[in-house]
């Protein structure tokens, strides 16, 4: 395939720090796409200030990156390129002039120093501030700056108008970007900074990429909870998250036979892969197995056990059509901790084969690693002693077919169990439901129990939870 590369449009122009408050800030958003870091790796209240600070002095020369929202629509409507005409829509139905490819930090920046000039409530009042020191600014003035005045709020009013109209930053605005090649933009004006490749990944359009980041966006203060030693400081600010999640992702849809590497993943992240067709419901099933844990799994030292606990989840319980009962989960969290601190405290070397040559690695070693060897045979030792399905119940029917609704309401004699006649020529209305005698996810009920019983709507639908109670 030949790479297509083109000379895309943009213009470059300075603003004040005032005009950028008044026509820039108010309509600013960034897409999570463009952002290496996510919520915990934006700027501590130091870089605020060494940013700000900068500004005044003149020594910021890095240029705010936009896209210009309404032009790039316009210019793709006449392109007729419906996709991305669809992406810039979507923004500008968000009210968004404004795409912010690179300055996520310092457009935050600004708004955390200087709230009360935008008088916008939903701002943090004042919560950035300059650098300590004497500042001297020839033919203005000068102000020696500590505890007392470095805020918006506190600093002198000649400061500030200083500030507002005689500091200024470059502004990029493009006007015809692709959404590909906005994510081409973002990944160029941050190779200096060496992105790992899970935040390169995180830039991909594809549902890969929204499904793991929101995922991490759920569950990530699972993680930062104390006592949890799985991620560091680092690995958290930098899509360490999203990446493990994608590593679930993976064991779930290629087995246990695929080595976990960043090739494949790089190839799961790609529009229109095999991956992205199964992405969302791979999601759900995550999403199921993070509210079964609690933090007695913290005891465990490393995250690859929580990865082999969600492939003995994801294969032996829900693919199946099962769940764990909430009566059953801290049991199941339980036994399986103290399988794990067995196998880990047991020393006896282990043979695995290796591109054909056998080795010997302790337990507490093959837990160290994601190839396809090392997460066979620990699911070979852990299912030797744990086995997931005993905790399990199986869902009971949703709903039953027209023959079946039509078998349990002759068998009730056209009555409901709260002893109201059925309209035999409104049965398969939505006058009328399908209720489970016993509650759908607690399972399916014993043999010698009917699954249905046929209720008028209103009494189906505020039973909850609860099973049917007969009336009659």
């Amino acid at each position: 395939m030949v790479n297509i590369i083109r000379r895309v449009h943009s213009d470059t122009f300075d603003k004040t720090f005032r005009e950028y408050l008044e026509e820039f800030a108010p309509h600013v958003k960034t897409d999570p796409s463009f952002q290496a870091n996510d919520e915990d790796g934006r700027w501590k209240p130091e870089e605020q200030s060494s940013f700000l600070t900068s500004v005044i002095s003149d020594m910021a020369p890095s240029k705010f990156i936009f896209s210009d929202v309404e032009k790039s629509l316009e210019h793709h409507k006449v392109e007729k390129n419906a996709s991305d005409v669809k992406y810039y829509d979507k923004w500008k139905k968000k009210r968004t002039k404004y795409l912010n490819v690179d300055s996520h930090n310092r457009d935050k920046t600004f708004k955390d120093f200087a709230p009360s000039y935008l008088d916008t409530k939903s701002i943090v009042d004042g919560t950035a501030s300059i650098e300590h020191g004497k500042y001297i600014i020839k033919g203005v003035g000068d102000w020696t700056i500590g505890e007392g005045n470095d805020t918006w709020a506190t600093m002198k009013q000649d400061l500030k108008d200083f500030i507002l109209d005689e500091c200024f930053i470059t502004i990029q605005l493009y006007s015809d970007l692709t959404r590909p090649e906005l994510s081409e933009l973002a990944i160029r004006v941050n190779k200096g900074k060496a992105w790992n490749d899970a935040e390169k990944r995180n830039t991909s359009t594809s549902d890969t990429a929204t499904t793991y980041r929101n995922l991490a966006t759920k569950f990530k203060k699972w993680f930062k909870k104390e006592g949890c030693d799985y991620f560091t400081k680092e690995q958290l600010d930098r899509r360490g998250v999203d990446d493990f999640f994608a590593s679930l992702g993976c064991l779930s849809f290629y087995g246990k036979e695929q080595t976990i590497t960043t090739k494949v993943k790089d190839n799961m992240y790609r529009i229109g892969s095999d991956h992205e067709a199964e992405v969302k419901s791979i999601g759900s099933r995550i999403i199921r197995f993070m509210k079964l844990l609690d933090e007695d799994v913290y005891a465990i030292p490393d995250k690859l056990s929580v990865l082999d606990l969600w492939h003995l989840f994801d294969e032996e319980v829900d693919k199946k059509g099962k769940f764990i009962p909430e009566d059953n989960k801290k049991q199941m969290i339980n036994d399986y901790i103290e399988v794990v601190g067995e196998l880990m405290s047991d020393q006896t070397p282990i043979e695995i084969i290796v591109k054909g040559k056998p080795q010997t690695k302790t337990f507490d070693v093959l837990i160290g690693g994601m190839q396809k060897t090392h997460i066979n045979k620990r699911y070979e030792l852990i299912k030797a002693k744990f086995d997931i399905s005993k905790y399990a119940k199986e869902y009971g029917n949703r709903t039953q077919n027209s023959r079946g609704k039509f078998k349990s309401a002759h068998k009730q004699g056209y009555t409901t169990p709260e002893g109201k006649v059925i309209s035999k020529n409104r049965l398969h209305t939505s006058d009328y439901h399908n209720g489970h005698n016993v509650p759908y996810a607690d399972g399916k009920p014993t043999v010698d129990v009917d699954e249905f019983s046929i209720q008028v709507d209103e009494d189906n639908l505020k039973l909850g939870r609860n099973p049917i109670v007969s009336q009659i």
